[in-house]
């Protein structure tokens, strides 16, 4: 079943890179996810 899920998550995945829009969430949360991990680095 996992093995599934990742098979279908590869084109839904490459079909919402390509819209501009989802593409600036991923770039949200990257840089939010980077903000925390140097939160952590330096507490």
């Amino acid at each position: 079943m996992d093995r599934d899920q990742c098979r279908a998550s590869g084109p839904a995945l490459r079909r919402s890179l390509a819209i501009p829009g989802s593409s600036v969430v991923i770039v949200i949360a990257l840089g939010t996810a980077l903000r925390d991990f140097i939160i952590v680095v330096r507490s």
